[in-house]
């Protein structure tokens, strides 16, 4: 079952609402050290701040006017409307793909209506996926160049099981450019610090290991 948005958001949301003033909102951002504050009225999305965007108002040298101003100045005048979402049921990679396309580095979570129910960041995505790939487990990596066929990575995969080795996490990248049309790459991460004998018998089938060439033996 994939992850879901709802299984790593934020639900306990530190929000402002559209008539906070730009220097209340500035002493949240710095008090709860936060980077991304929704805007929230009723429990309803009305926009997003950054610390970008409050940055951008900040007085640069502390005069009263200016200090005076960030005190009037109420933030729904510098919010960012035209939010980019995302629904708790979606998965982790959509969120990391909005997060990517738009560059943006969170994404507040709503059901119909903007009704907020949470939010996501860039941090709480990498989070997952580094969970997910297995990355702080101990073990190694093998990089291998396969034919592109029914059959192959079965083969590969039991060469593992006879070595008694368990696999952490497979990773198959999409073709690029420069790919071979009858090859695929993939990555294997094994729960062992030593996959020599396993890259000896995958070179024994005439598979390309690319990662890592010294172990094993040249062939």
């Amino acid at each position: 079952m994939p992850v879901l948005v709802e299984d790593i958001m934020t639900r306990q949301v530190i929000s402002v609402n559209p008539f906070n003033t730009v220097m209340e909102t500035l002493k949240v951002a710095k008090e709860n050290r936060i980077r991304h504050i929704p805007i929230v009225e009723e429990s309803t999305l009305k926009g997003v701040v950054s610390d970008r965007d409050l940055r951008s108002v900040s007085p640069s040298v502390l005069v009263e006017e200016d200090m005076n101003l960030l005190e009037k100045t109420l933030v729904k005048e510098i919010m960012i409307t035209n939010v980019i979402t995302i629904h708790p049921l979606d998965t982790v990679e959509e969120a990391a793909r909005l997060l990517y396309i738009h560059k943006i580095g969170c994404l507040p979570v709503v059901t119909g209506g903007d009704q907020m129910m949470g939010i996501i960041t860039d941090g709480d995505v990498l989070a997952s996926y580094v969970e997910m790939m297995g990355i702080l487990e101990q073990g190694s990596v093998i990089q291998l160049d396969i034919p592109d066929r029914p059959g192959t990575l079965a083969k590969v995969l039991e060469i593992i099981t006879e070595h008694g080795v368990n696999i952490i996490s497979i990773f198959m990248p999409p073709k690029g450019k420069d790919n071979k049309a009858n090859s695929r790459e993939i990555i294997i991460r094994l729960q062992t610090i030593d996959p020599s004998k396993i890259i000896a018998d995958i070179k024994e089938l005439g598979f390309l290991v690319i990662w890592p060439e010294l172990w094993g033996g040249a062939k």
